[in-house]
């Protein structure tokens, strides 16, 4: 399984939604970390973050008419679909219920993160015209490096 740990390089440049990135990732590293007692709960508390997230992101989308809007929300749809059966299947019992769901999403978000949520980071910046935030994400990707 990928790191579950918040790292400055994951940062998109924008505070509220990098916080709440943080956040799902630490929702899911409580979840990969839940003893089986306890994953039921976590399982739940990770769909709730998440579903909260993607409902968020997704008005911030159509407000901004986001051309990628119904590609990005179908990628949400599955995950929590997935999420949802991994819930279903714990509550049934099954051994290991979870664990490959868990090891999914972490491979899943950091490349959600890097691609499709990087892409809408541009568009919001770029419709505020704010270009030095644009530079700045593409130094946080780079790792502070400055190419001239």
């Amino acid at each position: 399984m990928p790191s579950l740990i918040w790292r400055a390089d994951m940062a998109l440049g924008m505070p509220s939604i990098d916080q709440e990135h943080a956040q799902l990732l630490q929702a899911l590293s409580d979840a990969a970390r839940a003893p089986a007692q306890g994953k039921g709960a976590a399982l739940r508390a990770l769909a709730a973050s998440m579903e909260s997230h993607f409902a968020q992101e997704e008005i911030l989308m159509q407000d901004l008419r986001y051309a990628g809007l119904d590609a990005h929300h179908a990628q949400h749809r599955r995950v929590l679909d997935m999420l949802h059966d991994a819930e279903r299947a714990h509550a049934a019992q099954q051994p290991g219920a979870g664990r490959a769901t868990l090891t999914m999403l972490a491979h899943w978000f950091s490349e959600h993160l890097a691609t499709m949520d990087l892409a809408l980071a541009v568009a919001l910046h770029l419709s505020a015209h704010d270009f030095a935030a644009i530079a700045a994400i593409g130094r946080a990707r780079a790792g502070g490096a400055h190419h001239h």
